[in-house]
């Protein structure tokens, strides 16, 4: 209600003193050569009300960390060893295992640093420069964290040691009573033995119920091993860390088989370490389990002591279980969205792109391979993969997306389908069970590639191993998927930007080229017709024969050099878009080609040119510029064709089109020149163009064809080459043709 209302000034003189912040408590251990950097650090901590031992190199640290820590903050780079092993040291070392450790490091960026940041434990990090409310609360928060265990470890042991006290005392009570029984003593003193029996067994079921609570409250999982009968103990919470039902027996080979391959040597190796007696007795490490039956990837910390007899010979083994899995989780999901953030604003390319996708993923979920894919039309293709045989691209570069796969079903239901290996896998999956013959896999997990609505591609994985996967698991592959998406698309982008510069630069080359040949090829009837004119004028008294025979040279150069100009024009229109012009009339094709035929005649009397056509084959087309196709196509015809053979031309009508085809026999135009033997500018072209013309004859035929609505094709095997013109009879007046 007060904070609707002013507040009185204060009186002058009197100065409001703000309350000052609790003061925090802790021990800290920085550790980092840099003395400049190292004071900040020690300064902001002290300032906050910690205490702060300092150390230099990393034999110092391990030397500190024996004094028992709460936190260390350490830094990556030391003169003596990496930062990286000072904390593997640590967490081997039973005595300093479970001590939090805080990376200081400006190379965030560095890709070792990416790949072990928490592989050796460390349980996070200040990048530099370093911000002091930072820095206060993540140390503040592990200092919580290691007094509160701390705390919980010291009830457990207090109510262990209380309840070994009570079971001693029981059995020297149980033995007392057995005596007094067997020597017959006052009947009086055995019932005060009994009562001191039954008092101290309600102490010991009372101590049990002490202990069974704490460790219900910090949701630990007690267990025990008796190195003489070799007898397991697992309580339910225990066994539901592994996997198992409260029903379930254990025994070592259980054990073995549900911690995770990776860790069980070393965790071994530390137990035995404590049964020799080292740090009297006692061990700790954090490692991976893979559920019994439940095939779960659980993290749990796992703290315990050997027990051993007056003689000093280990009896026993007793700890307890935590499960640490959200915590190691969540900070490798940081990790490897952080790294593979990294790795994609990095990538160029979709191939880099993919590369970066597969290891990240494989990475995060711990899987043994992957693969991604992307949608092509009704199939998926391999893009980038990891783990599996080199054939497996080979064999699947294009797969169906009607096989029924945990990764086609992720794409056409546009959802993360997860499938573990079962007796009924061949029912419900048989052509993927087909697939897997001799495979290792055991468990799969797909994830789609989603472009808004539009799945673009899917990311699959492989597991060696059953596991199931958690909403978690789930959430994160799919938040992988996304930035690989947009790094897609952003790869996408770039490789068309580069491959249009890439365009634009060749094509550039090649008009200047194209440039230079026509300002050639002008240049020779220009000459012809100047020498002709020159010719005449020097004549005093030219006869009517040089006369008509010098104008014949002027004419003939006149005319190719307005064929030649007539084709830059038709060239310049088709390649602005507005299209050539056309003059749609009433045509027979089988006259036309007829009339050319008998021009070609003329100017080649020593060629043969067959037609065969239907009796009328009548349709709207600009004469002219038909007349153009055929003589374009013609020419190339007669130019390529071999000596002694003819050049045949086909007119006929089919389904409403009429079709044109000229065939001539002769070497076979090269494969690579197919795809682009109708565009200009194009590498290659040089001796298809005859002397006297520009060589867009081809290009000019392309573009008539487009602009009547109809399509050329060209098919060049067995010696023989024909060229095929397809287009509509069309059945109105004079128009102009669309851009082609």
């Amino acid at each position: 209600m007060s904070s609707s209302h002013s507040a009185p000034p204060a009186r002058r003189g009197t100065q409001l003193k703000r309350a000052s912040p609790p003061r925090m408590e802790g021990r800290v251990l920085v550790v980092d050569d840099t003395e400049a950097k190292r004071y900040l650090i020690v300064h902001t901590l002290r300032l906050a009300g910690m205490q702060v031992v300092e150390a230099v190199s990393g034999a110092e640290a391990l030397a500190a960390a024996r004094s028992g820590p709460d936190v260390v903050v350490l830094d990556v780079r030391l003169p003596d060893m990496s930062g990286f092993e000072v904390c593997r040291r640590l967490k081997e070392d039973p005595a300093t295992a479970a001590i939090p450790v805080l990376y200081s490091s400006a190379l965030l960026q560095d890709a070792e640093l990416e790949e072990r940041l928490f592989e050796d434990g460390a349980d996070g990090y200040i990048s530099q420069p370093i911000e002091s409310r930072h820095l206060v609360a993540q140390t503040w928060a592990l200092v919580r964290m290691r007094r509160a265990e701390l705390e919980r470890q010291r009830e457990r042991e207090a109510s262990q040691a209380e309840q070994a006290r009570l079971q001693c005392e029981l059995e020297k009570t149980r033995a007392r009573a057995r005596r007094l029984t067997e020597s017959g003593v006052d009947l009086s003193e055995r019932r005060e033995a009994e009562r001191r029996l039954k008092h101290l067994m309600a102490e010991l079921e009372s101590s049990e119920a002490r202990l069974r609570l704490a460790l219900d409250s910090a949701e630990l999982g007690a267990w025990s091993y008796d190195l003489t009968t070799l007898e397991h103990h697992w309580d339910t919470r225990a066994k539901e860390l592994f996997g198992l039902p409260p029903e379930a027996p254990v025994d070592m080979a259980l054990w073995r088989a549900a911690t995770h391959p990776e860790d069980r040597e070393w965790v071994e190796a530390s137990v035995r370490r404590a049964v020799a007696r080292e740090n009297e007795g006692f061990f700790s490490a954090e490692y991976r389990t893979v559920g019994v039956q439940d095939g779960v990837l659980r993290w749990v910390a796992s703290r315990g002591r050997v027990l051993f007899d007056a003689d000093g010979r280990p009896t026993r083994l007793s700890g307890t279980y935590l499960d640490i899995t959200e915590r190691k989780l969540d900070a490798q999901r940081a990790a490897d969205l952080q790294a593979t953030t990294a790795a994609f604003a990095h990538a160029l390319t979709s191939e880099q792109v993919g590369k970066a996708l597969v290891e990240h993923g494989l990475k995060s979920l711990d899987a043994y391979a992957g693969a991604l894919c992307l949608v092509e039309g009704e199939h998926m293709r391999i893009l980038s993969y990891f783990g599996y045989p080199i054939r497996f691209a080979q064999d699947n570069s294009l797969f169906p997306l009607g096989v029924r796969t945990p990764s086609t079903v992720a794409i056409l239901e546009g959802r993360t389908v997860a499938l573990q290996a079962s007796e009924s896998m061949e029912r419900e999956w048989p052509e993927f069970a087909q697939l897997l013959q001799g495979s290792r896999s055991r468990s799969w997990l797909s994830t789609p590639l989603r472009d808004g609505a539009r799945v673009v591609g899917v990311l699959g994985l492989s597991f060696s191993s059953l596991r199931r996967f958690s909403a978690q698991d789930k959430a994160h592959l799919e938040s992988i998927c996304r930035l690989c998406t947009q790094a897609l698309e952003r790869a996408r982008l770039y490789e068309e930007e580069r491959r249009a510069k890439d365009e634009a630069r060749e094509r550039s080359e090649l008009e200047q080229q194209y440039l230079g040949m026509v300002s050639h090829d002008l240049r020779n009837p220009l000459a012809a017709i100047s020498l002709g004119a020159r010719t005449l004028q020097r004549l005093q008294r030219p006869t009517p024969e040089a006369v008509l025979r010098t104008a014949g040279r002027i004419a003939t150069s006149a005319d190719n050099m307005g064929r030649m100009v007539l084709d830059l024009l038709d060239f310049t229109r088709g390649r602005l878009g507005g299209g050539i012009p056309l003059q749609r009339t009433r045509n027979d094709l089988v006259r036309l080609c007829q009339d050319v035929i008998d021009e070609f005649m003329v100017t080649h009397p020593d060629r043969r040119i067959l037609l065969e056509g239907d009796a009328r084959c009548e349709g709207w087309w600009d004469g002219e510029r038909m007349r153009q196709v055929l003589s374009n196509l013609l020419s190339n015809a007669l130019r390529h064709s071999r000596a002694g053979t003819a050049v045949a031309v086909r007119a006929r009508e089919v389904e409403g089109e009429v079709e044109l085809a000229v065939s001539n026999e002769g070497e076979p135009i090269p494969a690579e020149l197919l795809p682009v033997l109708f565009e200009p500018f194009r590498r290659g072209m040089a001796k298809f163009r005859p002397a006297g013309s520009l060589g867009l004859g081809l290009f000019i035929v392309h573009q008539v064809v487009a602009g009547h609505g109809g399509r050329v094709e060209v098919g060049s095997a067995g010696g023989v080459t024909s060229f095929t013109v397809r287009v509509p009879l069309g059945d109105g007046p004079a128009v102009r043709a669309p851009g082609a």
